[in-house]
């Protein structure tokens, strides 16, 4: 979750209201300036300290990948973003508190780790695993 900072508050509530993008950045590089003295940019200023650290928008890592023994739906609801690859509402620390194997497949030794999954799955469920095909796991 990317959080609200100085500067985003400043823009997103600027938007909210309606400032043209010149009042916005005027707003953004000089709080104080006399010509953001009037009430709208006055009730912006006033939310600003309200706002620090709220949550903005999600993130999602680029590939990390969390593997559990039941499918994620049994632990959490998914969500599909605009690109359409499910994601739960995990961050790294969180899943890892759960127990969830998690992995950073971009990282080299990530990449290693599709083999090592691919020979336990085959150990324990019998079901050998075509990594050529990804779509088979959403």
């Amino acid at each position: 979750m990317s959080t609200f900072r100085s500067r985003s508050i400043l823009r997103e509530l600027g938007k909210v209201y309606g400032l043209p993008k010149g009042d916005i950045d005027r707003l953004v590089r000089d709080p104080g300036n006399m010509l953001n003295k009037n009430e709208v940019t006055s009730l912006i200023i006033s939310i600003y300290d309200l706002m620090e650290d709220f949550p903005n928008q999600r993130t999602i890592h680029a590939c990390g990948v969390i593997i559990s023994e039941l499918p994620l739906t049994c632990y959490s609801a998914l969500d599909y973003p605009p690109k359409g690859m499910p994601t739960v509402q995990y961050d790294m620390h969180l899943a890892e508190d759960i127990g969830f194997e998690k992995f950073d497949i971009l990282s080299q030794r990530g990449i290693g780790h599709i083999k090592d999954c691919r020979e336990i799955v085959k150990q324990n469920q019998g079901i050998g695993i075509d990594i050529n095909n990804p779509r088979r796991f959403f």
